[in-house]
């Protein structure tokens, strides 16, 4: 059996694959992915795993110094925080959750409204982390899906109260991000003429409201409607890249 960490104990490899050896050939059927494939992504699974979950907490890492506060860690996406409100004298580093941090490095998304929704429709039940099979098929609309499945695993993120629609007050939330003037209220009048202009679009059936049929008539007249309220699939660059880490097959996407 093909060794494919070479920084793993193959012995532990071994184990980790035959532990989870049913799940695998069962998501060979339902995802993008070959066996070989799926095995690459869990051995990545468990090293991002290793010592937390996908999760999205915080977790502090107290003890820097005034320097190391300034420079922040910026290439490890460490944001430093004063918290003098808790004490003059406490000094802690509150890195982004680790499911924050993946999309961040490996696929080029950096917004975190979006981010904490995207966690939302991959973490089936109350969780609070990404587990192996919902890191598969997340992997597998990321890197390979159909434009079906694209359609509805985006519609599912914009849909953030989960009723089936997405509404105005909705869209001018996600889209506020959009604009930056120096006008508070020219803002507002500049996204909310953008929502009406997207709403003319995509609003099929002239309800007021966006329903996953009129979301998915829309995308297929233009793809570039797909991610019209935000980003949140990978650029193409970085699916290259991460397909490059792992895969033979790297043109299939």
């Amino acid at each position: 059996m093909e060794n494919k960490d070479l920084l793993m104990d193959p012995a532990k490899e071994i184990r980790l694959k035959n532990k989870h050896v049913d799940l695998l050939k069962g998501l060979v059927k339902t995802t993008h992915f070959n066996l070989e494939e799926l095995e690459s992504l869990l051995v990545i699974h468990h090293k991002l795993t290793k010592e937390r979950p996908l999760d999205r907490k915080r977790v502090s890492q107290p003890g820097l110094d005034r320097r190391q506060r300034k420079v922040g860690i910026e290439r490890n996406y460490a944001f430093v925080l004063d918290f003098s409100l808790i004490s003059s004298t406490r000094k802690e580093v509150f890195w982004l959750s680790r499911f924050r941090e993946i999309l961040h490095r490996c696929f080029d998304m950096t917004d975190d409204t979006l981010m904490d929704r995207m966690f939302s429709v991959l973490d089936k039940g109350a969780r609070q982390h990404i587990n192996l099979e919902s890191w598969l098929n997340m992997m597998s609309i990321f890197l390979r899906g159909t434009l079906e499945e694209r359609i509805k695993y985006a519609f599912a993120v914009y849909d953030a109260i989960g009723d089936g629609h997405i509404l105005k007050d909705n869209m001018f939330h996600l889209m506020h991000k959009f604009v930056v003037l120096p006008s508070y209220d020219e803002v507002d009048e500049v996204v909310t003429d953008m929502v009406e202009v997207l709403m003319k679009k995509m609003d099929v059936d002239l309800d007021g409201k966006i329903s996953f049929a009129d979301f998915k008539t829309s995308v297929h007249k233009c793809p570039l409607l797909l991610e019209a309220m935000g980003q949140c699939l990978p650029t193409r660059s970085s699916i290259h890249a991460f397909l490059r880490t792992f895969s033979r097959n790297v043109g299939r996407f």
